[in-house]
Order: C-alpha cells, then structure tokens, then sequence
C-alpha cells in the first residue's frame, strides 16, 4: 500500500511541535535557573553592603556616638553579625524567606542600637572647665566616648568663631562631650601662637590635636568644614 502523504506530513508536523516545546520548556527553565542565580548573586552583593555599611548601621554613626569608631561594642556586633550570616548561609534560597531573614537582621540592628544609645551619656553642648577638672573631664567616661577640648583664648577672633560653631557642632554629635577652657589656664606654657587649638581624646589618650584652625579651613571656615575635619 502506498503511503499516505497528509498522515506523514501530519506526524512529521507534530514531531516538530514536540521538539519545539521542548526547547521551549529547557529555555524556560534555563531562563529561571539563570534568574534564581542572579537573584542570589544580588542578595550577596546586599549582604556583601550591609556588611561593610554596618558600622553605619549598628550606630547610625552613633546616631553621632563617635566620629569614626564604632566603639568598644564593635566586637559583639562583629561576632553577632557573623552568627547572623552564617544563619542566613544555611537557610533556604527561597525569596520571600531571604526578604524576611534581612527583615529580622534590620530588626536586631535596630534594637541594638537603641539598647547602646540607652547606656550611652548624652551631651549636646560645650561645657566650660576649669583646670582642675580637666583631668576627671578626660578619664571618666565610656570607652567610646570621644572627647574633644578646645583651647581657646577670648581675644582671638578665631577662636570666638570657632566656640560659637562648636555650639552648633556639639548639639549635632550629642554623643561626643565638646569641652572648652582657656588655653594659658590648661598649659602654662601655652603658645597663643598656636590658636585656636582641638585637642581630641579617647579612652583616656589624646588622639589628635589640632592647631591653627584657621591655616587649615580658611578664616572663613564653617560648621561644615569644622565637622569635616574632625570626622576626618
């Protein structure tokens, strides 16, 4: 018997739809393969930011707690923070779960930073002191807290300008404890030459000075260039 031509090229036809929903199937699948892989790949790169943010994060740059230093707790937060991506690590790739897991790592962060800035002394202001206290005024306080003391002298326009923007400064970082007191009362053999003067303290050690400010941030420096060079 001869062979009938419309059921060959209907066999044939339908042997080439199979093949091609089954191309279409593989490119389907290989199309959510490839965006499950970037999916995770782009959550590595978020984590990859939180962690290097964190310092920003943990103290909301201590809400101001310290210019540049997250402090003696940075430890605890490293050592949590590695529990919490070694968690994050072994949980399941599914979406919504790696959405609820950064909700709960945002979660913890917060709520330890409200517990630090619970226990952290508040100032907000420049406070006047006299040599006799200078000593106390530098060691009696958190590891973290910085301490910034400005040696000053009333005659110098310079200096004036630089309390009233230290005012401005200090109520911006209520965590650093700003400190003024005359420079010839603090160091006898102070050097006016050398006004105005910052010298800045943590954890009980004179970390930098800075004198001159003026020679530095012009002798119309500002609130911004003040706060720019400390944080630096």
């Amino acid at each position: 018997s001869k062979a009938d031509p419309e059921s060959h090229f209907s066999f044939n036809h339908n042997d080439k739809l199979k093949r091609s929903a089954t191309r279409e199937l593989y490119l389907y699948y290989l199309a959510q393969h490839k965006q499950r892989v970037e999916t995770m790949r782009s959550r590595a790169i978020i984590m990859d930011n939180l962690r290097r943010d964190f310092d920003y994060e943990n103290l909301i740059f201590a809400e101001q707690l310290n210019f540049n230093d997250p402090g003696e707790d940075h430890e605890e937060f490293n050592h949590k923070e590695k529990y919490s991506e070694d968690q994050n690590s072994n949980e399941s790739s599914d979406i919504s779960d790696e959405d609820s897991d950064g909700d709960l790592f945002d979660d913890y962060k917060k709520q330890r930073l409200m517990d630090i800035l619970k226990m952290t002394p508040r100032f907000g202001h420049v406070r006047n002191i006299k040599v006799t206290q200078y000593v106390g005024e530098i060691d009696n306080n958190p590891a973290s807290t910085w301490v910034v003391v400005h040696l000053y002298e009333s005659y110098s326009p310079e200096c004036r300008r630089l309390n009233s923007i230290l005012d401005t400064v200090a109520s911006m970082y209520p965590y650093c404890k700003f400190l003024r007191i005359p420079a010839t009362e603090a160091r006898e053999d102070f050097d006016p030459i050398a006004l105005p003067s910052l010298v800045l303290y943590k954890n009980k050690k004179e970390v930098e000075t800075f004198v001159r400010i003026h020679d530095t941030l012009g002798k119309w420096f500002t609130v911004e260039n003040v706060e720019d060079l400390l944080i630096k």
